[in-house]
């Protein structure tokens, strides 16, 4: 009798297997939906952080415009923070070539800089390399994006000429940049500079330690956005870049989604004091 109470005591207290694993499972449920939601809060805090910083170098190079009457160069990105020519204009300011006799292959990439700072890449009109931070006045947190990556910019070499936005008026079409959507289709043919983030996988993208960023993106968009190759090897450096309304999220496609944010401006982007004074007239 008494082997028979312990039995049904053992019955009435003790957890079955598949109770143990219904836990587990609404346990498991649980966790699995803390993480989401922590995930997505992460998303969006680094994706205001972004808007916030690209809305500064925006204003930066509004102001600096203004003030000069043509657009900073980018900096080198090989610098790092630590180096007194981070964040600082290629070549002369307001020398129109960004390059200050520095040598670049016929595919746009520099092969010798002997007189530093100069831009990363150089071919036709176009100058490309990374957000002049400190030339424009900003933190230099400012030139990293979320996820570590330098922020890039390219410009049209002839607005970096002393007065060049007086010798390109407020209605001019001059600009040698075309950024294209999604589908290939050209938004923009006649941009004058871009700015932009490599995004959460970051390829291509200049690191703080002053190398590029190889991730193994095979979307053919970031590939042009970085002119360089899925092993992030120099490709050949050109006028032309993509943007993009959806950008990809999740970290499972982070090789194969574009997830740039890409910024560009024309020549009317910018307002100077001159534009001002003929617009009073």
């Amino acid at each position: 009798m008494a082997i028979k109470i312990i039995k049904q005591q053992n019955r009435k207290y003790g957890f079955s297997l598949v109770e143990i694993s219904v836990v587990l499972l609404i346990f498991g449920l649980m966790i699995g939906g803390i993480m989401s939601a922590f995930t997505q809060e992460t998303r969006i805090a680094k994706q205001a952080e972004l808007k916030m910083k690209m809305d500064a170098i925006e204003k930066a190079i509004a102001a600096y415009v203004k003030k000069n009457n043509y657009l900073p160069c980018p900096a080198d990105g090989t610098y790092t923070i630590s180096a007194a020519n981070f964040g600082l204009t290629g070549g002369t300011a307001g020398g129109g070539t960004c390059s200050n006799g520095a040598t670049y292959d016929g595919n746009g990439n520099r092969t010798a800089n002997t007189t530093p700072p100069t831009v990363n890449f150089y071919l036709g009109n176009i100058a490309g390399g990374v957000v002049p931070i400190r030339a424009l006045g900003l933190p230099d947190e400012y030139g990293i994006d979320p996820w570590g990556g330098k922020f890039s910019y390219a410009v049209d070499k002839r607005f970096t000429a002393t007065s060049s936005f007086i010798t390109y008026n407020l209605i001019s079409t001059t600009g040698g940049i075309t950024v294209s959507d999604d589908g290939g289709n050209a938004i923009v043919s006649n941009a004058i500079a871009v700015v932009f983030s490599h995004g959460q996988n970051g390829h291509g993208a200049f690191q703080l330690s002053g190398s590029i960023k190889n991730s193994g993106s095979t979307n053919a968009h970031e590939l042009v956005n970085c002119h360089c190759t899925s092993a992030a090897a120099a490709g050949v450096y050109s006028a032309s870049f993509f943007t993009s309304l959806t950008t990809s999220t999740s970290s499972s496609d982070l090789r194969t989604v574009f997830d740039d944010n890409l910024r560009y401006y024309t020549r009317g982007s910018f307002l100077t004091n001159n534009d001002k004074a003929r617009e009073l007239k």
